[in-house]
């Protein structure tokens, strides 16, 4: 599947687009201070900045739990890949408990506000089945 959304970042406001399992497992790109950056559960993976006060487009496809995350500063014309390959097959019950499923979510935290439109999720990128 793939999910995209664009997002206007607030001042003082972090916004993303990620793969949440839980607090303590999540995949993703969030976008806060200038920055578009690819996250592990917390960790920073791969970043690029932003214009000042740019709008950007952001998109995870998720194949065979095999995550790429990329942003897009052009309306969705261009898309500038952060992770090309990142593994997101682990972030489920088995690991982490609770029996709950990775599933996608919008971020949206900070003093300030984060704005999205057009969200879109498509379930048919995935040509084949997965091994």
């Amino acid at each position: 599947y793939a999910a995209t959304v664009d997002l206007t970042p607030g001042e003082h406001a972090t916004g993303g687009l990620l793969l949440f399992y839980n607090e303590k497992a999540y995949a993703g790109i969030v976008v806060e201070n200038g920055t578009a950056a690819a996250v592990l559960a917390g960790e920073r993976l791969a970043a690029t900045p932003l214009p000042p006060g740019a709008k950007c487009a952001l998109r995870i496809a998720n194949r065979c739990g095999r995550a790429e995350l990329a942003v897009s500063l052009d309306g969705r014309q261009t898309w500038h890949q952060l992770v090309g390959d990142l593994d997101v097959a682990g972030l489920h019950h088995n690991r982490y408990g609770g029996f709950l499923a990775l599933r996608v979510a919008l971020l949206a935290a900070g003093r300030g506000t984060s704005h999205f439109n057009r969200f879109d999720y498509q379930n048919k990128h995935i040509a084949a089945r997965c091994p």
